[in-house]
Order: structure tokens, then C-alpha cells, then sequence
């Protein structure tokens, strides 16, 4: 994962180009990641609460399509704070080296799950792949250690979204063309072997 300095080096930079405000979502990306580098503030032991209870986390599946997926090692998920404001999700940070994976193929990233039943699946997804495993709070909800998570190697799937308008290269019109822009999408685990599709 890119370093504290790298990261604020990185923010800076686009601070200082950003004139209208079109730099916001990079910016708060960078603000997630140096947060989660700073571990959210929690210790080994502390447990991260959600609103699931374990009938909703049993009974949740999958809901994506992967196009592809690589070998990520993951950092300390947290609460995700955006503008001093808690979310109701859980931002996970990972980092997927380049060497021997695909070539020029390197991202530092952000995976989000929320804490609430309706997003339980994805929840689920990420921890069972990561081999995490969840406890029940004192109110019976699921709950689980970031320390957990922290280090762990598995997939992250990611898909080709949407589409754009672009000149065609034979005739000059403009036409829709897809997008050739990656999204993480989920965690898979290592062993995972699926289908290369083009969503």
C-alpha cells in the first residue's frame, strides 16, 4: 500500500490543480486510504459493530459478475469518515502489487461494505474471503476484528463499467463506446478461479 507521505504528497498535488472542485472524489479517496493506513484508531482487540444480525449474514449471497481479478494484500478496514462525518459503512484498503501478478497492473485501493442488513451480503463476501471470522456483540450483531483483516491476501474482482461517447476510429462519428475503466468490485478468495468476463 502507498505510504503515509506518498499519499499526502499525492493530495497535495491535487489539491493544488484542483480549481473546481473536480479533484473531490480523488481527494476524498486519499483522505480514506490515510485514514485506514491510520487504523480507524482501534486496537487489536476492538471489535467493528454492524446492524446484522446472524439470520440476515447467513442468508446473504453474492450480487456481482467478475472480470477479472488479482492478488491484493489488505490493510486495517474502519468506520468510513467522509467531511468529519461517520458513514454507516466499513471502508476497506488493499494494494495489489504489479510484479508477477499482470504486467503494469498495480492499484492501491478502497473496497466498501456496509453495516446495515441490507448490505450484509457484501459484508459477508469480503470477510469470508478473507478467512475473518465474525462474533455476535451483546445485542446479537455481527461483529468482527479489523486486526483480522490486516495482512490478509486474497482477490479482488473487478468490472468494466459503463459506456462513453467517443469518435469512431473508421469513421469519425461519435458513437457509444464502452468504457475500458476496472472498478474493485469484491474480494474473492485466493483460491478463487473464475471466468474472465466482459461486464
Amino acid at each position: 500500500m502507498a505510504g503515509k507521505k506518498e499519499l499526502e504528497a499525492k493530495r497535495k498535488k491535487l489539491q493544488d490543480m484542483d480549481s473546481g472542485g473536480d479533484m473531490a472524489d480523488e481527494i476524498a479517496k486519499i483522505n480514506t486510504q490515510l485514514a485506514a493506513l491510520e487504523g480507524g484508531g482501534s486496537s487489536d482487540d476492538e471489535f467493528l459493530g454492524t446492524d446484522i444480525t446472524q439470520e440476515d449474514y447467513d442468508k446473504s449471497s453474492s450480487m456481482f459478475a467478475v472480470a477479472g481479478e488479482f492478488p491484493a494484500v489488505f490493510g486495517r478496514p474502519s468506520v468510513y469518515v467522509k467531511d468529519g462525518v461517520t458513514k454507516n459503512s466499513f471502508v476497506f484498503p488493499f494494494h495489489v502489487p504489479a510484479p508477477g501478478y499482470e504486467a503494469s497492473f498495480e492499484d492501491d485501493g478502497l473496497l466498501w461494505a456496509g453495516r446495515e442488513p441490507k448490505s450484509a451480503w457484501k459484508l459477508k463476501e469480503y470477510l469470508e474471503a478473507l478467512g475473518v471470522t465474525t462474533s455476535l456483540d451483546k445485542d446479537g450483531k455481527i461483529q468482527f476484528k479489523p486486526a483480522d483483516v490486516e495482512g490478509k491476501i486474497a482477490k479482488v474482482a473487478y468490472v468494466v463499467e459503463g459506456t462513453y461517447m467517443g469518435e469512431d476510429p473508421n469513421t469519425g462519428d461519435m458513437v457509444e463506446m464502452k468504457s475500458t475503466i476496472a472498478k474493485a468490485t469484491t474480494v474473492l478468495p485466493i483460491s478463487a478461479k473464475t471466468e474472465n468476463l466482459d461486464v
